[in-house]
Order: structure tokens, then sequence, then C-alpha cells
């Protein structure tokens, strides 16, 4: 759904594959020194769905905010519930949320320029295969410019 000031995107997918193929935690720690654990190609049945939010609205003449939410699951598929585990290496539910603001200059310095601000938040992933760590949620915050010339941004 879009308009002139604001633009509602939702992107959901589902897949089922019957032969993925992926790097799965043995549990076993190499004998070598510092190498870690030991991973090894597997393949299973396994189903993948996702969906992903976009929010962009434009608050003023020059300025534009965008909120994205991102979320994915996934389990290996096996005739005993018990073996359905979650597929390895897999982000966790995050949101990204950005002001931007554009520069309305004569100079040519900044002419068509604009400044963003944004900030990521993933949460922690505690849905984890077999053998896998859980990994603690992390934030970044950032800030950028961003110029165009001639309709492409550098």
């Amino acid at each position: 759904m879009k308009t002139e000031n604001f633009q509602l995107e939702v992107n959901p997918y589902i897949y089922y594959f019957s032969n993925y193929l992926y790097l799965n935690p043995t549990g076993e720690w190499s004998k070598l020194p510092h190498a870690g654990q030991i991973y090894r190609y597997s393949q299973t049945k396994a189903v993948l769905a996702r969906i992903e939010i976009r929010f962009i609205k434009r608050c003023w003449q020059r300025w534009n905010t965008q909120f994205n939410n991102e979320y994915i699951r996934n389990e290996q598929q096996s005739k005993n519930t018990k073996q359905r585990y979650p597929l390895p290496f897999m982000p966790p539910a995050n949101v990204f949320i950005e002001l931007q603001y554009q520069i309305n200059s004569k100079s040519k310095r900044f002419r068509n320029t604009s400044i963003f601000i944004n900030h990521k938040s993933a949460l922690d992933q505690n849905r984890i295969a077999q053998n896998e760590l859980s990994t603690s949620g992390y934030q970044v915050v950032g800030l950028d410019k961003t110029q165009r010339y001639n309709g492409e941004s550098s």
C-alpha cells in the first residue's frame, strides 16, 4: 500500500525443501589447538518461513522515517516430532528504525544530500539447533550521509 506520504509493505514467504543442505554442529571438538567445534554437512527436509514488515512515512517536507521488522522461523521436518530442531545459524528477529533529513541547499556541495540516523536491534537467538550455542541480542546505531548525482546515490 502506497500513498504520497506513506508506504506499507508486508512480504511473507514460506519454503519447503526436500533436501536442505546445512552445516550441522556435531558437539564434537577438534583436537587441533583453537579449532573449536566440528561441523558436518547434513541434509534434511526443512520448512523456512519469513515475514518482513516495512513502513515508510514522510513526516514533514524534508523528514522521512522508516521502520523494518523481520522474523524468520525454520524447522527440520521429521516423523519424530522430538527431532524437529531449528536449523543452525538463522538470524534472530530484528527491528530497524531510520530517520532521514533531506538537506535543501543551493550550495553545490550539499545539493541533493540526505543525512540518516538509524538503529538496529536484534533479539536473543534462543531458538537454536542441537549443539548450537545461543546468541545474545545486539544493538547498532548508525549515522550516514548520501548525496545523489544525476539521480544516483553515492
